[in-house]
């Protein structure tokens, strides 16, 4: 078998996340060798959409620590209105004192 890329660790956390199995969308996000802004933008997503906004929230956090640019259409998943209300509060605070 080949080695296992960035786009196929991607499709793992996705899949997962389309059947509402986050635990293992994590997990796998977690052991990813390699992250880049597809593979948060696809995590941050799938928590918003299974109604998770505050592990989306400590996530965003951490990506924002390592040091990944945030980019519209990373931010575009937590503008969904009633799917992560708690991290448009969180960004809308963020934006306030750090950006």
């Amino acid at each position: 078998m080949k080695v296992k890329d960035v786009i196929t660790w991607t499709e793992m956390v996705m899949a997962y996340m389309e059947f509402g199995l986050v635990n293992l969308a994590l997990k796998v996000f977690d052991e990813m060798p390699e992250k880049n802004f597809v593979s948060y933008n696809t995590i941050l997503a799938g928590l918003c959409q299974n109604e998770q906004g505050f592990e989306a929230m400590m996530l965003f956090v951490r990506m924002v620590e390592e040091g990944l640019e945030l980019m519209d259409q990373i931010l575009h998943w937590f503008l969904i209105p009633f799917q992560c209300i708690q991290m448009l509060l969180f960004i809308f605070a963020l934006a306030c004192t750090k950006f």
